[in-house]
């Protein structure tokens, strides 16, 4: 995962050339987060950009969450929360 907001995600999908496979605006119906090691849920995902970079063979992957329903909405905000906690802290362990 490169990146996650309330919003969407972007993540790169390696060893891969999903060009083919994918188009922008396409729904995926089951993504999966995995925000801890024995927990999960599943959203969908509207596809909004997606790159292949030759390279490294990898897909650069990013998009919106969408239909979110309350208990998806709430457990979002949780994880994107948590991270932005994990990562404050951190940058303060980095400045001393």
């Amino acid at each position: 995962m490169k990146d996650i907001s309330f919003c969407g995600v972007a993540f790169t999908v390696k060893n891969r050339n999903l060009e083919d496979q994918i188009k922008k605006d396409e729904i995926l119906e089951n993504l999966i987060i995995r925000p801890k090691k024995n927990k999960f849920f599943y959203l969908k995902l509207e596809i909004k950009r997606f790159n292949y970079f030759e390279i490294e063979n990898n897909t650069f992957v990013a998009g919106r969450f969408i239909d979110l329903n309350g208990i998806q909405k709430r457990n979002m905000e949780l994880f994107v929360s948590g991270l932005e906690r994990e990562n404050i802290r951190y940058e303060k362990e980095r400045k001393y």
